[in-house]
């Protein structure tokens, strides 16, 4: 979110109300509805870091199996911001529910301000865990 505010100002403000949450509400709400599942019996996975020092130790790899163990039978949901988050969350179990595209011709790829071809918009991926118990 920093990264709209920051790239959009208040205009970033705006789409978060008017673009990107009703996308992400639509998303999990067909994900959910095409599972059987209700997404106000989930939990919702804000942010997984580590200390830079830790990166590709294993430390977020630790966090994700105790956290998921602990949420289980719930579902899990989620939004990857990049790539290469979306692969990750991806290994663990997670489904791509649907691919938004934000900002196209307003930002770049990191979702700061951008003209011309640099403006290829802001990717996100809505992204669901279903236990299998």
């Amino acid at each position: 979110m920093y990264k709209i505010l920051y790239g959009w100002g208040v205009e970033g403000v705006k789409r978060i109300v008017t673009e990107f949450s009703p996308a992400v509400e639509r998303t999990l709400e067909n994900a959910f509805n095409s599972r059987g599942k209700s997404k106000l019996d989930s939990w919702y996975l804000f942010e997984i870091v580590a200390d830079p020092d830790y990166e590709g130790k294993g430390v977020c790899s630790l966090l994700m199996k105790d956290g998921l163990k602990r949420t289980e039978p719930k579902p899990v949901h989620l939004e990857a911001t990049k790539a290469r988050t979306r692969d990750i969350y991806a290994r663990f179990g997670f489904e791509v529910d649907e691919e938004h595209q934000f900002g196209r011709g307003k930002v770049d790829s990191n979702g700061l301000k951008a003209n011309g071809e640099t403006a290829t918009g802001y990717s996100e991926w809505v992204m669901t865990k279903v236990s299998p118990s």
